[in-house]
């Protein structure tokens, strides 16, 4: 009978009555073999809505799948539901226990909402490398993980991922007893070296440059850096995009309260600085939860290969799932990015935050900069003023405005600020002088 049942329940999940009528065997007689095989089935649901799904594979703890855990602003921890790899095919059940009780939902790949919780960039290749995640034989590319394999890392190996949730007993035993180091900024110049040395990883947002996730003087911040300042022209050039981030961020909430990331850039140690403040995390405890417009686009949209203003459409007026005020932050993003020179605005540097009901707010605004400017891989730099295309067809002139005064600002911000290069001022020069030239396009729009 085990067999039998395990063979069904590999290509569908049934209930115990279609169990019966299947395998012509009474419903008692299959419901005492059902519970018998713990670890190998389970059943969701109440009442005549319950089903049985067989595992994949099983959790440690015997219960067959694993706790995912929510913090919440204020550092209050729920268990808010269960996740189990179960048939047919590669699929994940989820099982709620407080926001939707008792329903369940399967999804062919991990969930969406757990997307960015996948090691990534720099610091995902630098987690790949250490001994904890070596010890499972897995590739040195994250990118390559299966499904499978990013929840085995991720319930096995506690670290420090972004939004709100802990997925698995150990993260959040992990959460509950790790009290996270606040570092001084003449600390930085040893955790830099451990990280690109492979003696330590922190996990944070994508990324391919190297990076930090640390508390900085109290403040829970992700640290990117330049090499030593030691007139390198390649140095000086990532030295000058850090302070230029730094810039982007105080006009944009300058022009609006927490429009973006709160970002402040120094020197230290002959080495520049950006601290970001981290908007997942509030105070040393509390959590807010985040999930990028690729997570949302492969979930609701799947537009791929787009930009901003046609994914914010979608997801605005399409699917629902962005509020108005969000489209109109994002526009802000795209217009202002396409203006001060960011060619990298791709669905994984905007954000929404997420607290467990659409429609959701955008996220403050983060990596916005002049990456047209940054260094190529052969080391060769731009140092032509930008070509600036306002061509986009979904944005109105009221945006371009926006972007417009912005972007003013903000090349005057650059020309005026005492660590950025010469060199580089001179180029925001006649940046300014080019956006200035655009006013009389932007008044004839629509």
């Amino acid at each position: 009978m085990r067999r039998k049942l395990l063979q069904f329940l590999s290509l569908q999940p049934a209930s115990a009555s279609q169990l019966a009528s299947e395998l012509e065997e009474s419903r008692a007689t299959l419901t005492r073999h059902l519970k018998a095989m713990t670890g190998e089935v389970i059943q969701v649901g109440r009442h005549r809505g319950a089903k049985w799904f067989r595992l994949r594979y099983s959790s440690n703890n015997g219960a067959g799948g694993w706790p995912i855990y929510r913090v919440s602003a204020d550092g209050e921890v729920e268990h808010f539901a269960d996740i189990y790899a179960v048939y047919p095919d590669d699929n994940y059940l989820v099982n709620y226990l407080i926001d939707y009780p008792d329903d369940y939902l399967i999804f062919d790949s991990l969930p969406w909402w757990m997307t960015d919780m996948r090691p990534q960039g720099f610091l995902g290749r630098k987690l790949a490398e250490s001994q904890q995640v070596r010890a499972f034989q897995l590739d040195l590319d994250p990118d390559r993980w299966s499904e499978d394999q990013v929840l085995r890392v991720l319930t096995n190996i506690p670290h420090d991922t972004v939004g709100n949730l802990l997925l698995g007993d150990r993260a959040y035993q992990h959460w509950l007893h790790t009290e996270a180091r606040s570092y001084q900024r003449s600390d930085l110049e040893q955790l830099v070296y451990d990280v690109v040395h492979g003696e330590s990883w922190h996990s944070t947002p994508g990324g391919e440059h190297a990076k930090l996730s640390i508390t900085l003087e109290g403040v829970p911040s992700i640290i990117k850096f330049s090499a030593p300042l030691d007139g390198n022209q390649t140095a000086t050039r990532w030295a000058d995009l850090l302070h230029c981030e730094a810039l982007a961020s105080e006009v944009l909430n300058q022009f609006e309260g927490n429009l973006a990331a709160r970002n402040i850039s120094f020197v230290e140690q002959n080495r520049a600085y950006l601290m970001s403040q981290r908007f997942d995390r509030i105070g040393s405890l509390g959590r807010i939860g985040v999930v990028s417009l690729k997570a949302l686009d492969a979930e609701f949209c799947g537009l791929g290969r787009a930009d901003y203003p046609q994914l914010l459409e979608a997801l605005t007026y399409s699917s629902g799932t962005l509020t108005e005020q969000a489209y109109r932050k994002g526009m802000i993003a795209f217009t202002f990015g396409t203006l001060i020179g960011n060619n990298d605005m791709h669905f994984g540097n905007l954000s929404a935050l997420h607290e467990g009901s659409r429609p959701l707010e955008l996220a403050p605004i983060y990596d916005c900069l002049p990456m047209a400017y940054a260094p190529r891989r052969d080391g060769s730099l731009l140092n032509e003023p930008l070509v600036f295309d306002i061509a986009a067809p979904r944005v109105t002139r009221m945006y371009w405005q926006v972007g417009y005064e912005l972007a003013q600002e903000f090349w005057q911000a650059v020309i005026k600020h005492p660590q950025i290069s010469d060199d580089f001022k001179a180029l925001a020069r006649q940046n300014h002088e080019r956006v200035l030239a655009l006013k009389p396009i932007i008044e004839r729009m629509a």
